[in-house]
Formats: structure tokens, sequence, C-alpha cells
């Protein structure tokens, strides 16, 4: 539980599972921005298949839901080379780069229809994440619902967003915790619930 504000960016935050709203339950949120008058995220453990037919048909992009907010189209990658980079890209944490615009990356599609390019970039361990919407906060918003036990903070792991199965992101993040928290993942339940 947190007092003082305390940034978060570059944190995972888990849902507890008293966070009931269907978005977010049992979510894992990358906190991109947090300030005391708002903070912004994405949401990187609910995939949606149905995107990957509408976008870019390469083989090592992958489609979330990013929250409830917007439709807008964000993403998350391990490391586009630089040519594909806009100004608006920002390091979130050590392997995880936001980049706010897809100017670059529809750049990046278009020059990769090549199969070569394709396979380089696959065979340097390159990932790309599109997320559809974000999750967002106003002033005090999140601070409050941390104070209230509603979300558990963990620094973000590349290796989290790029390479472990989405689906199990949420239940290995409370097991980090141990204790109390660590039986509710294994549960799937909180006995103050009943």
């Amino acid at each position: 539980m947190l007092d003082a504000f305390t940034p978060l960016v570059g944190s995972f935050l888990l849902a507890d599972l008293d966070v009931t709203d269907p978005m977010f339950s049992r979510s894992v949120v990358l906190i991109l921005e947090h300030t005391p008058q708002n903070a912004f995220g994405l949401i990187v453990n609910k995939p949606i298949e149905e995107m990957a037919r509408l976008m870019m048909r390469l083989d090592n992009v992958n489609f979330f839901r990013g929250g409830p907010v917007s439709r807008t189209l964000f993403c998350l990658h391990n490391g586009l080379p630089a040519k594909y980079r806009t100004e608006g890209e920002r390091l979130i944490a050590p392997g995880i780069w936001f980049e706010p615009s897809l100017e670059g990356l529809k750049l990046y599609s278009d020059e990769s229809q090549n199969q070569a390019k394709l396979n380089s970039f696959s065979s340097l361990g390159k990932t790309l994440n599109i997320y559809e919407g974000y999750a967002g906060w106003g002033a005090q918003q999140l601070d409050s619902e941390l104070r209230r036990g509603l979300w558990h903070p963990l620094p973000a792991q590349a290796s989290w967003v790029f390479e472990r199965p989405p689906e199990s992101l949420w239940k290995e993040g409370m097991q980090s915790f141990g204790g109390f928290l660590s039986l509710v993942a294994q549960s799937g339940f909180k006995p103050s619930r009943n």
C-alpha cells in the first residue's frame, strides 16, 4: 500500500481480485505515465486475435486490448531499428520501448514485405506488440485505488511483455509477491470475499 505519491512509470500493476470490472479483472497494466494529475498505461495480458486479421501480417506482431479508453493504437517493442522510430518513442523500462505512433511501424511493415527483412527482424528476437485503447486514471484516482489495495505494483520486465504467455502473467505476478497474494493466485479467490 502506498501513502505518498510515488511515480510508477515502468511498473506493472496487477489487479486485485476486488477489481471486478471485466476489462481489468486479473489484468496486468504497464504504467507509461504517472503524475499527480493523471496516469496512463496499457493492459499487457489481454490478447485479441481479431485485430491480426485487420492489420499487417507479420509473424512477430502481437495484438492486445490495451484498455477501455479510445480505439487508438499504440506499440510496445523491444528494439525497432532507429530509422523506424518516431520522436515520441520512450524507453519505459529496460528492453521495453513505447511508441505512441504507428507511422514508423507502418513504414517497417511496408519495407518488410520481402521475407529476408522479416527473417532478419525475427532472428534478432525483436517483437512488436500493438495495443488498441489504453487504461487511464484522472487526478489522484490511481493513487486512491493503490491505497485501497486494488492494484499491486511490480517492477516491469521485458520478458513478461514479449516472451511469456500473456494468460500466465497475472497468476505468475501474484505468486511472485508470496504470502497471501500467492495464495490468492493459486486458489483464484480471496477469503475476504466470502
